[in-house]
């Protein structure tokens, strides 16, 4: 049994390299595969310098987004690593060494359990929200992507009582991607990321192919990790409204190619997504004003 860690970069080598130093040590997993994805700035250059034994730099031929480039780095893990199961994790988290031995441990006991995480924490230690999620309806994922209609339409969030149970861990529809931990075979079996989206949607996408093919995901309740909450992506998107436009244009993605929706449903999610839009432009001009 071997397990790889595959780490994204774009123009973040100082959090990418934080990271790889944390968890070199790790019993669990054997090797490092970070993959720059195209980076502009100077990060190959820092990253080669950590490259040893343990870890190894990929350089994709084009930056595709978050799902090419995992994709990119679990294939060569699977492939030229013999890695049978991979920690998929972002640069910007705080993982421990035993989150990632239980994880393992219960995908070898459930040849059906596809994907495990633990609940994730913000930077305060406080637990996230969305811990997991339901796969969404086409109106759900449409009309919560409004702030005000959101309020009065139910989510595809699971009640926050779920997460209380009395157990080593549940099954649930969607994980977080932040820091995921997954059987490559089965991984590859669904295809991988769905790599049409350049960021945002993932989980959702692999979540409802785990589902069609009969793998189950769980989210451990006893373990958890640190999620520095999207500080590489405000490094290379530090407009809120760019990077809520790119998750709504993947949703939009979501609804053509995975809901085989309507024209009619189309332009209704679009006329949606155009007011969520403007509502992030005003709050972000707003919140700019009273820095200024």
């Amino acid at each position: 049994m071997r397990v790889s860690c595959v780490i994204l970069n774009y123009n973040d080598a100082s959090t990418t390299i934080s990271l790889v130093n944390d968890i070199s040590h790790f019993s669990s997993v054997d090797t490092i595969v970070i993959v720059d994805n195209c980076s502009t700035d100077d990060s190959l250059i820092q990253l080669r310098k950590i490259v040893q034994e343990k870890v190894f730099l990929l350089e994709t031929d084009i930056n595709g987004g978050y799902g090419y480039g995992n994709n990119w780095g679990i294939r060569y893990a699977t492939e030229h690593l013999g890695a049978e199961y991979v920690v998929i994790a972002n640069p910007d988290v705080c993982i421990t060494d035993s989150s990632i031995s239980t994880a393992v441990k219960i995908m070898k006991e459930n040849a059906k359990i596809a994907a495990v995480a633990p609940k994730q924490k913000d930077a305060n230690n406080k637990e996230i929200r969305d811990l997991a999620w339901k796969i969404p309806t086409k109106w759900q994922y449409i009309f919560s992507a409004e702030g005000i209609m959101r309020r009065f339409t139910k989510g595809f969030s699971y009640d926050p009582s779920f997460f209380q149970q009395d157990k080593e861990y549940v099954y649930v529809d969607c994980l977080p991607g932040a820091f995921l931990i997954i059987d490559t075979e089965k991984f590859l079996t669904v295809g991988g990321y769905d790599e049409s989206f350049f960021l945002y949607c993932e989980e959702t996408t692999l979540a409802r192919k785990f589902k069609a093919k009969g793998y189950l995901s769980c989210l451990l309740l006893n373990d958890s990790y640190n999620h520095i909450h999207s500080v590489s992506i405000n490094k290379s998107i530090s407009s809120i409204y760019k990077q809520k436009k790119i998750m709504l244009n993947s949703r939009k993605l979501y609804l053509k190619k995975y809901e085989a929706v309507s024209m009619g449903v189309l332009v209704c999610a679009s006329i949606v997504y155009e007011i969520s839009l403007v509502e992030t432009l005003i709050i972000e001009k707003i919140k700019g004003f009273f820095k200024f």
